[in-house]
């Protein structure tokens, strides 16, 4: 006795959903963790960078000069000595095939270290907005930089902290997926970068020290 199986169309489509599904969850089975490995690869990559010239002010971090404000006041620390100053503020966008370690970029000590956990959203408890970390750099100059975050997918780990000696291109923070860092220089400095350039860690030159030093020495002959 032979017996005869016969499918109706709903049926030859469900063995069409079927083998889709499992050839999915072999492709997925296989593949996901090379997927998860590049991708980590790709967002927690370093770099060896050179320091290209030693006597000048570095870029902090990989990213694209969003904008460039001259001769404005500092609101986001406490402190009377930088708020009564003017400075210069780099806005540099780290984006998130960026290189996301950041560096020194210049020689000295960490004078200063704040914290603002940003704000949370009243809807969303994983949205923060605003969360930042600012590092006061003294040295030749005060570089002041401030880390900021938009979401809670960012963050920044520091890994320094108030006294430490920093070499300059040395490796201070991790801006995580992505973010704002923000240079302020005093308004003595003259910039030589522009809005829309991009900017390498360690490498590119924003200001140079060298010349503010030279100045500052035929001022007090």
């Amino acid at each position: 006795m032979v017996l005869r199986l016969k499918l109706s169309k709903q049926g030859f489509k469900a063995i069409k959903v079927c083998f889709i599904f499992l050839f999915t969850v072999f492709v997925l089975g296989y593949f996901t963790p090379i997927l998860c490995t590049a991708l980590i690869l790709l967002l927690f990559r370093d770099e060896k960078r050179v320091i290209t010239d030693p006597d000048s002010c570095l870029p902090p971090c990989d990213g694209i000069v969003e904008s460039i404000k001259k001769d404005i006041a500092l609101d986001s620390v406490t402190e009377n000595e930088y708020k009564d100053k003017k400075w210069n503020k780099i806005e540099i966008k780290n984006g998130i095939t960026d290189i996301h370690v950041c560096r020194s970029p210049i020689e000295g000590t960490v004078k200063h270290i704040y914290y603002n956990p940003g704000l949370s959203g009243e809807q969303n408890i994983f949205y923060k907005k605003r969360e930042s970390l600012i590092i006061v750099i003294s040295g030749k100059t005060e570089i002041i930089i401030e880390h900021v975050s938009q979401n809670s997918l960012q963050s920044v780990s520091c890994y320094v902290k108030t006294g430490d000696l920093l070499k300059i291109g040395q490796k201070y923070a991790n801006q995580n997926l992505g973010g704002y860092v923000n240079m302020y220089l005093p308004v003595e400095h003259e910039l030589d970068v522009l809005e829309s350039q991009k900017l390498i860690s360690a490498e590119t030159v924003v200001s140079k020290l060298e010349k503010l030093h030279n100045d500052f020495l035929k001022e007090i002959q």
